[in-house]
This record gives C-alpha cells, sequence and structure tokens, in this order.
C-alpha cells in the first residue's frame, strides 16, 4: 500500500500480466483499459481527487456495462482506497467529455451524498 495521496492514481494503473506467451496480452485492469485517470493532491483540507473520464470508452473485451457504471465502481474504489489508507477528508472532481459530463456528474452526486462507511456498487457476484 503507497498511502495517501499516491494510493488514489493506482486505481487506475495498467496491468499487463507478466507471460511468456507469443500472443499480446491487453490491460487487464478494467478502469486502465477504458480511458479513466485519476490525479490526487494533498491540500489544507484534504486530498484532492480528479476523476478524469474524458477518455472513457467501453472496453467491450472486459466489459458489458455502460460508462456510468464505470464511474460508480472508480468512484467505489476511491472509497475503499480511501477507507484503506485512513484518508477521512478527500474532495472529487470530475472530469469528462462534453457529452457525459451531465451523467457522470449525477454519479458523482449520488455518491457525495452516499455513506461512506458502505460499498457504493456491488461487484455482480456479491449480488
Amino acid at each position: 500500500m503507497s498511502g495517501e495521496p499516491t494510493a488514489f492514481p493506482l486505481i487506475c494503473a495498467p496491468n499487463i500480466p507478466p507471460t511468456n506467451s507469443k500472443e499480446k496480452l491487453g490491460d487487464h485492469n478494467l478502469l486502465s483499459a477504458a480511458g479513466i485517470a485519476i490525479e490526487a493532491t494533498t491540500t489544507a483540507e484534504g486530498v484532492k481527487i480528479v476523476v478524469d473520464a474524458t477518455k472513457l470508452k467501453i472496453p467491450e473485451t472486459l466489459f458489458e456495462g455502460t460508462k456510468e457504471d464505470l464511474v460508480r465502481i472508480t468512484l467505489e474504489c476511491v472509497r475503499m482506497t480511501a477507507n484503506l489508507t485512513k484518508v477521512a477528508k478527500y474532495s472529487l472532481e470530475m472530469k469528462a467529455s462534453s457529452e457525459f459530463l451531465e451523467s457522470a456528474k449525477a454519479v458523482k452526486e449520488a455518491f457525495e451524498t452516499h455513506d461512506k462507511k458502505a460499498p457504493f456498487v456491488l461487484h455482480p457476484a456479491e449480488q
């Protein structure tokens, strides 16, 4: 665990497993493959987290949901990372393409009013 705020960008770090295969493997991190990036900086008020979904695309070989679902998953990862690293105060900024910005902000607003002790979204196997 890297600690705050560097732990947050790792949520979207590419994960290409090592292999001796002759076939090239792709990114196994869903959020990275979807084009989501996270920046985090420490401020006087806590940690400022910027979720950048401007390049968001659905990686069809890894995921069968919507762009909104990917944002929900990202925010759940932020919630879990904040809890694991004991970051009590953080703010969120959402960046997205103009055609997706309102949807992304709606998901962010739902997240911000959600109880951070409870999961924001459940893994399909847990439903």
